[in-house]
């Protein structure tokens, strides 16, 4: 499995600075979160760095928006165009406020050869059809060639708050999906205690890991690890990279 992180709103950095850290610490690979920003919005400087960690064998992950349903046809087509000049292996999009149409337009838009993933969110509902994620990623692998993006902190949330259950135990809900056809193709890595989605380090909360990790290498799962957090994460790296020497 590759490790990559990813750029935050929160760390006062730029793209540039962001990639030039992500490689300097050999990460695999980096997701660019368009969180506040689009594809207009990098600079040439920042889009030459792209272009020259990808001749490096550096690849790529995107996240949409966070609002992506709130995207102008023109907004959606320069994240397509971005896409296809940078070829990312996986593209994620929240589930809450996603419909069938949307989720039917990216599908249109993005490469066949680009794992389109669905991100769980808090709280595990959808608010067009009132459903859970693990319903609303049922019928969507039934209708479409569709990946789980699997969030730990945000499962970890529903399932101590919401669900009251097995607090820490990601596990049981990652193997819920994996029962039913949906594979996991993107994995957002940061740790909590259950009671809120503190994006901490892995290590800071009561989220198991290990088991977690021992599920996907159980089901053949390699999912891109994308660290998503907003300090720390070059201890995250390292201890995601001694879980998954485990395993291999």
């Amino acid at each position: 499995m590759k490790i990559g992180l990813q750029n935050s709103r929160y760390d006062d950095l730029s793209l540039f600075q962001e990639l030039t850290f992500a490689k300097i610490n050999k990460a695999d690979f980096f997701d660019i979160f368009f969180d506040g920003f689009m594809p207009s919005d990098i600079t040439p400087e920042e889009f030459a760095l792209i272009k020259e960690m990808k001749k490096e064998g550096f690849t790529f992950t995107v996240h949409l928006p966070i609002a992506v349903d709130e995207c102008s046809e023109k907004d959606l087509l320069s994240l397509a165009d971005f896409a296809a000049v940078i070829n990312p292996e996986t593209v994620t999009v929240h589930f809450d406020k996603l419909t069938w149409n949307l989720l039917e337009k990216l599908i249109s838009l993005f490469s066949a050869e680009t794992k389109l993933c669905i991100e769980n969110t808090i709280p595990d509902n959808n608010s067009h059809y009132n459903l859970c994620y693990l319903e609303f990623m049922k019928k969507a692998v039934e209708k479409y060639y569709i990946f789980s993006t699997f969030d730990t902190g945000h499962c970890n949330v529903n399932q101590t708050i919401l669900y009251k259950s097995s607090s820490g135990n990601i596990a049981l809900f990652a193997e819920m999906l994996l029962k039913n056809g949906i594979k996991i193709a993107t994995v957002h890595n940061h740790d909590n205690a259950g009671s809120s989605d503190a994006h901490g380090y892995i290590g800071s909360g009561n989220i198991n890991f290990n088991s977690f990790y021992k599920l996907l290498s159980e089901y053949n799962q390699t999912p891109m690890l994308v660290i998503e957090h907003w300090n720390n994460n070059i201890k995250s790296l390292e201890n995601l990279k001694k879980i998954l020497n485990v395993f291999n």
